[in-house]
């Protein structure tokens, strides 16, 4: 831990070295720290400016006008200003972990900054995670109940924030579920947690947003609710502009924060990883210029020589071997510019440069034989379904528009 006082409001300070700057960015943990230099900032942008417009009018209740407008009182007020305008405000789309592999490598990347939660499709807390890190569990689907009610026994005792709905009902391999059962499900299993004020995240679908419309209705039409809009989406490294009309059109049709809990480029794009990598960075940028999509999780929490099938490239993987967080990793653990090839300082990247580029020329990638295929049925579903629908941006969500969710 460590400790400093600010003298401006003799106030004391205790702040997490691990949640300090890192990279170019604040991570999200900062938050009450940036909260309150920002508060500061703002306060001592008012007694000077009061103080020197008008001399005479403005008397704080704890300070006279001689000690405001004494030089060193106006020198501690510019540097407690300037101190605040240092510290980044952190807001945006929170980054978690979508956790598919060993959990001995969960303290590799969860102890990370701008990593702020994780969940797991079907089990619970991951005992490895950093204790501050949030889990959100997630009920897969009508076929895991065991893991489910496990699940629900932990929560007894560890009560969450928030709880992720099932598992892409839209596709016949995964949930499987029709809209109407699903609200039955929902409302036998999850709606009792929203009552008690646990948040609840739609179910997450792989491209059908017409699925998520009946589901909601038949949810309504039963007393409940949902409180976030949770989707899925893999494609091809050239589809940026796809994947940003997907989720701004859930954006436009629902109303409510957004929580993308997997993103992934395909096998069959034939990506190379610098196009992996481009799309992450690209994309997570944007999610973060919304306003709107509140949290948002890479599917790479696997080592590029494992992934969890061969459908998404292994080239996601946010670890390589043996459970060390790859170059992608880094990037996504510690920095949201993407201009930056890492989150690491310079000197520590051109000294790890040659071991990791060794690395990757090792790994057993399964490359996709053939032309490439950036659209697959998937995709195409998706297309058809999002042809009727404007490719104007839903509007990013600011100071003040904030809140305006159902």
């Amino acid at each position: 831990m460590r400790a400093f006082m600010c003298r401006a409001c003799l106030a004391k300070v205790t702040v997490r070295s691990d949640m300090l700057f890192r990279g170019d960015k604040w991570a999200t943990h900062a938050k009450p720290v940036t909260s309150f230099f920002s508060s500061l900032h703002h306060r001592s942008r008012l007694l000077s400016t009061a103080a020197d417009d008008d001399k005479h009018s403005f008397t704080p209740h704890s300070l006279n006008n001689e000690m405001l407008l004494s030089a060193p009182f106006k020198t501690l007020l510019a540097s407690v200003a300037l101190l605040a305008a240092l510290v980044p405000s952190v807001s945006g789309t929170a980054r978690g972990l979508a956790w598919a592999t060993d959990n001995d490598y969960a303290p590799n990347i969860g102890d990370k900054p701008m990593i702020s939660w994780y969940y797991h499709w079907e089990d619970g807390i991951v005992p490895q995670m950093p204790s501050d890190l949030e889990f959100v569990p997630q009920f897969w689907g009508n076929t895991k109940w065991s893991q489910w009610n496990s699940v629900k026994s932990e929560m007894n005792s560890h009560w969450p924030k928030h709880i992720l709905g099932f598992n892409e009902p839209d596709i016949q391999s995964q949930a499987n579920m029709s809209p109407e059962y699903a609200a039955q499900v929902w409302m036998q299993e999850l709606h009792p947690y929203g009552t008690k004020g646990v948040k609840l995240v739609s179910p997450a679908v792989a491209y059908n947003l017409d699925w998520t419309d009946s589901f909601i209705s038949a949810v309504a039409k039963s007393g409940g609710w949902v409180d976030m809009v949770g989707v899925h989406w893999y494609g091809s490294w050239q589809d940026l502009a796809g994947f940003k009309k997907y989720v701004s059109t859930a954006r436009s049709r629902f109303n409510r924060k957004i929580w993308v809990t997997e993103i992934g480029i395909t096998t069959a794009s034939a990506p190379s990883q610098a196009q992996v990598k481009t799309f992450m960075m690209d994309a997570f940028s944007w999610m973060q210029s919304t306003g709107y999509v509140d949290r948002a999780s890479w599917f790479g929490c696997f080592e590029a020589t494992s992934p969890p099938d061969n459908y998404a490239t292994g080239k996601n993987a946010l670890l390589k071997t043996p459970g060390q967080p790859s170059d992608m990793g880094m990037w996504y653990s510690y920095t949201t510019n993407p201009d930056r090839r890492s989150g690491v300082p310079a000197e520590d990247r051109r000294a790890r440069h040659h071991a990791i580029a060794a690395r990757v020329a090792d790994e057993d990638w399964v490359e996709w034989e053939g032309e490439p295929i950036h659209c697959d049925a998937i995709c195409e579903l998706r297309n058809e379904m999002l042809a009727g629908y404007s490719d104007e941006e839903a509007p990013h969500v600011t100071e003040d528009t904030e809140g305006d969710e159902l």
